[in-house]
């Protein structure tokens, strides 16, 4: 694959269940990550969504959800930075999740093709 080519990934970061009091921060790390300058103009360079904000796992971990449309080499800088936080681990997934469905990037294409759209 180019390495030049978006595709749509999940990117789960699972929490350790002792950090269960700093969800909201992590998150707000993970954000900062992706978008170091929410007041920036368009388009975003990797478009995102957050489908999960710390939900509960079984094992009383929590996960945070990204849905990005990026580059190979986007979203690999993206795992490393967010392994960096060493809050947990983490997983990631290239158009099909953990149950082989394929991964909705519906808005994240929307968000890419209308931001393109305004350069």
């Amino acid at each position: 694959m180019s390495r030049g080519v978006r595709s749509v990934y999940l990117v789960d970061l699972i929490l350790d269940a002792d950090v269960d009091d700093e969800v909201e921060e992590v998150k707000k790390k993970v954000l900062g990550l992706l978008c170091p300058d929410p007041d920036h103009r368009p388009p975003c360079e990797v478009p995102w969504e957050v489908r999960s904000s710390g939900s509960l796992e079984e094992d009383g971990s929590r996960v945070i959800s990204v849905v990005l449309f990026a580059t190979e080499a986007q979203v690999s800088e993206f795992v490393r930075s967010v392994e960096l936080l060493d809050k947990g681990g983490v997983r990631f997934f290239r158009e099909h999740d953990a149950n082989g469905e394929e991964i909705d990037g519906s808005t994240v294409i929307e968000q890419y093709e209308i931001e393109n759209a305004l350069r």
